[in-house]
C-alpha cells in the first residue's frame, strides 16, 4: 500500500514531470509552467552539482531559462520534437 501511495504522490505532486500537450510542453504538477515550442530558439541539457539533469532553454525573444529536470522527461521531449534546436551538453 505505501508504494501504490508513494507513486501517486510522484505522479500526482511532482514539480519536474513534463508532458507534451499540443504545441506546449507542460510541467504537471505544480507550479504549473508552459514551455511554447514556437518560441524555443535553442536548449542545452546540464548537470549542477549533484547530478541533477537541468536544461537550458533560450527564447526566441532572448530570455533564458532553467529547468530542473529530475526525471528527463523535459529532455525527451525536446530531444524528440526540436533536436535540430539542440545545444552541445554541459556538466557545471
Amino acid at each position: 500500500m505505501f508504494e501504490s501511495f508513494h507513486l501517486w504522490l510522484d505522479r500526482n505532486l511532482r514539480v519536474d514531470a513534463y508532458e507534451l500537450h499540443g504545441d506546449e510542453i507542460v510541467a504537471t504538477g505544480l507550479p504549473k509552467r508552459r514551455i511554447r515550442l514556437q518560441d524555443v530558439r535553442t536548449w542545452q541539457p546540464f548537470y549542477i552539482g549533484g547530478g541533477i539533469p537541468s536544461i537550458c532553454i533560450e527564447y526566441s525573444d532572448g530570455r533564458r531559462a532553467e529547468y530542473s529536470d529530475k526525471h528527463e522527461h523535459l529532455f525527451r521531449i525536446l530531444h524528440e520534437i526540436a533536436k535540430d534546436r539542440e545545444l552541445a551538453f554541459v556538466t557545471a
